[in-house]
């Protein structure tokens, strides 16, 4: 018999559906935010370089979401900032990028909230952020390419 045509027990899809109500395991929020801590420790070391950006930009909209669903700790008016700086740095030439150096405590900020997010909140909720960031990613790439 065929098992790639197989659905899933009722029991399987129960474990999965109990699992989105949970945190995600330690080991994964780890992987999720090492990446982001290594951007945050790049630009802090002077190196604003467009990847480090893109990376904290999507961690501060992520932040963000999830922040507007009320699991969030900082204030929304911290993360705007951060989201129209970090931007600005984005569109910025090579040699401009600096002038985001001066937010190192706000991005630490929230990088120490995302980090706290991946590991206590339910994965649910996390899902729910990365969807709508996809939306919101494709909904930009379908302006520039109109």
């Amino acid at each position: 018999m065929n098992c790639a045509g197989k659905r899933p027990s009722q029991a399987q899809q129960s474990r999965h559906n109990k699992a989105l109500y949970l945190p995600m395991s330690r080991a994964t929020a780890d992987g999720l935010v090492l990446p982001v801590r290594v951007a945050l420790e790049s630009i802090r070391r002077g190196h604003m370089d467009r990847d480090a950006v893109v990376t904290l930009s999507e961690v501060v909209l992520l932040t963000g979401f999830l922040t507007a669903e009320g699991h969030g700790a900082l204030q929304p008016g911290l993360l705007d900032d951060s989201e129209r700086r970090l931007l600005a740095a984005l569109n910025a030439p090579e040699g401009a990028r600096e002038a985001a150096l001066d937010m190192i405590e706000a991005l630490t900020l929230i990088v120490n909230e995302y980090d706290r997010l991946m590991r206590e909140c339910r994965l649910l909720a996390i899902v729910q952020a990365n969807e709508h960031f996809e939306r919101l990613s494709r909904s930009a790439v379908a302006a520039r390419l109109a």
